[in-house]
C-alpha cells in the first residue's frame, strides 16, 4: 500500500491546471467523461437537458460519477466567471484507488 506522502505526491504530479472563460464548456452533457475537475476558483454552472439544476461553488468536485464508472457525462457544466480547476486522469484515479488503502476506495 502507498503511504500518504506517497498518494499526495502522485496526484500532486498528476493534476493539470485548467483556465476556463466565462461562457465555457467544462464538461458536456452525454460525452465520455475520462477526467476529474476540482474547481478551485470561480463559479460554474450546471444543466441537466438545458435546465439549470445547481452552482458550483470553489471546492467542489465535478464529474466523477462519469470518471469512475465510464459513463456518459449526466450534465453540462459551464464557466459562470474566470474558473480555474484541477484536472485529473481516470488512469490516475484508478491507480490510486488499486494501490492505496480504504481511505482512497
Amino acid at each position: 500500500n502507498l503511504d500518504d506522502e506517497k498518494k499526495f505526491s502522485y496526484v500532486c504530479h498528476r493534476l493539470r491546471r485548467l483556465h476556463s472563460a466565462p461562457g465555457e464548456t467544462v464538461i458536456s452533457e452525454g460525452e465520455q467523461g475520462s477526467t476529474v475537475y476540482i474547481l478551485l476558483e470561480g463559479t460554474m454552472e450546471c444543466f441537466v437537458a438545458g435546465v439549470k439544476v445547481a452552482e458550483i461553488s470553489e471546492g467542489t468536485v465535478v464529474g466523477e460519477r462519469a470518471m469512475l464508472t465510464n459513463a456518459a457525462r449526466s450534465a453540462t457544466v459551464v464557466a459562470a466567471t474566470a474558473c480555474v480547476s484541477w484536472v485529473l486522469e481516470r488512469r490516475h484515479a484508478r491507480y490510486l484507488m488499486k494501490e492505496a488503502d480504504g481511505v482512497w476506495r
